[in-house]
């Protein structure tokens, strides 16, 4: 039945639903700049109202009576149908960052065109030869040969080691991405926890499903991961087919070496995963791209010296003795031969022991345009390298800025929906101050009619 005090518990439901209201639009400004954040809003329903009996009804038939508002639910906004899209675009970013930056290291320390570079050395070098077989009794030209070989043999050990540095740095990369996922995985585990319990016990926990949101898309960064939303509010994740997240319970992924090079693992199960992502694309580096290039370069190289060194030794050097080895491959490290270097005498210029006899240097110069590798000439060979890491390069750069653009569009299209917009919420803001304003008006209002109820009964007629 209602009393004489029901317009104050009207009033004050009035007061409290707009605090609340003024407290979630607050929340709204104070993570206006806060990534992943969802724009949450106070829905209102009329609380149940009061049933008042009429003293003219004999059945007690009565009517009801307004009970005044409510806060039904904070909703997070959420455009929920982009969710797939944009797990899909951020993979495709994550992999597409990581070869364009790995591209790039290489392109840079090919340094090509470059007077630095491996291909001026070799230019270097032949022509040396091509000078000495011009001038074989001179010594300046045969300490050139000596010096423009040792600095070509630098050249090649360079590269070589900064593949193998690449390689190992890549390898480094792909166990930290992996310790990465687990983390992540544990903790989307711990939030499916959380977040059913909240629902469970009748909450909204927006906060908590951005921060699982969060989550749920670096990881789709770093390994192209699928997610499917549960009814209970629990997320299933996977990657390449392999659970890695269900309910409460969190998969482990670990890196192993196998026939191929690099392989992830499913700790759980041994079942072998092909991520996609930044890890996707390092494993990539790791087992395929990196070596290949490193590989031709070697071809390069090897090949280099089995054709000098056979050359060389079919020459006779400036003592009257037959040529030897000109490059030497120690441990993996190119050099020159360490006579040659301690005596450039020993450099096999010509094909007999006879003065002015420059024919095999003549012939060592003409390697220059020899098809040594793979039907190319050195030089060729290696220029074919640099012209496809170059274009390798281009390619993974506009891939990450075609990548870039598909994330960023979905990215306006998801703000647009559920950002936070300082204009609206201000708005918001000025039009719940004016509705609190007016429920405090009508406390006054019921509180001085209940004044006059109380200073005024049984005082008429006195």
């Amino acid at each position: 039945m209602s009393t004489s005090f029901q317009g104050l518990q009207l009033s004050a439901s009035a007061l409290q639903a707009r605090q609340r209201a003024l407290e979630v639009v607050g929340h709204n400004i104070a993570n206006v700049n806060t990534p992943g954040y969802h724009r949450q809003v106070a829905s209102t329903q009329a609380r149940p109202a009061l049933r008042e009996t009429s003293n003219e009804s004999a059945a007690g038939a009565g009517y009801r009576v307004g009970n005044g508002v409510e806060i039904a639910a904070v909703r997070r906004i959420h455009a929920s149908y982009l969710d797939r899209q944009m797990h899909i675009a951020q993979g495709d970013l994550g992999g597409a960052t990581v070869r364009d930056r790995l591209f790039r290291q290489v392109e840079s320390f090919l340094s090509e065109p470059s007077d630095q570079g491996l291909a001026s050395h070799l230019e270097r070098f032949f022509n040396a030869f091509e000078a000495l077989g011009a001038l074989p009794a001179d010594m300046g030209a045969r300490q050139e040969v000596v010096l423009s070989g040792q600095q070509l043999a630098e050249a090649f050990n360079r590269l070589d080691g900064t593949f193998q540095r690449l390689e190992m740095d890549t390898g480094g990369e792909v166990r930290g991405q992996v310790e990465a996922i687990n983390d992540l995985a544990r903790r989307i585990a711990d939030m499916n926890r959380d977040i059913r319990r909240a629902l469970g016990a009748g909450a909204q926990p927006n906060d908590l499903l951005d921060e699982r949101d969060r989550y749920l898309n670096e990881l789709a960064e770093r390994a192209g991961a699928q997610i499917l939303n549960q009814e209970q509010g629990d997320v299933i994740v996977s990657i390449a087919g392999l659970t890695l997240v269900q309910g409460e319970h969190a998969a482990e992924l670990q890196v192993e070496a196998g026939p191929a090079g690099l392989e992830i693992i499913s700790a759980n199960t041994g079942e072998a995963v092909e991520p996609g992502g930044g890890l996707g694309a390092l494993l990539q580096a790791a087992n395929a791209d990196l070596p290949a290039r490193r590989g031709r370069l070697l071809a390069v190289r090897d090949a280099l010296v089995a054709a000098v060194n056979a050359q060389h030794a079919a020459g006779v050097d400036g003592n009257g003795a037959p040529g030897s080895d000109f490059f030497a491959v120690v441990d993996g490290r190119l050099s020159v031969s360490e006579p040659l270097v301690a005596d450039p005498r020993r450099v096999a210029a010509g094909l007999e022991a006879a003065p002015g006899d420059g024919r095999n240097a003549r012939a060592l110069a003409a390697l220059r345009e020899a098809a040594l590798v793979a039907g190319q000439s050195p030089g060729a060979a290696y220029r074919a390298l640099v012209t496809e890491t170059g274009r390798a390069a281009q390619t993974a750069a506009e891939r990450r800025e075609q990548a870039e653009a598909v994330t960023e569009q979905l990215d306006g299209l998801a703000n647009a929906e559920s950002g936070v917009s300082l204009d609206e919420e201000l708005t918001e803001m000025v039009s719940l101050q004016h509705a609190y304003a007016a429920a405090a008006r009508m406390v006054t209002a019921f509180d001085e009619m209940l004044a006059v109820l109380i200073q005024q009964t049984g005082t008429i007629g006195r």
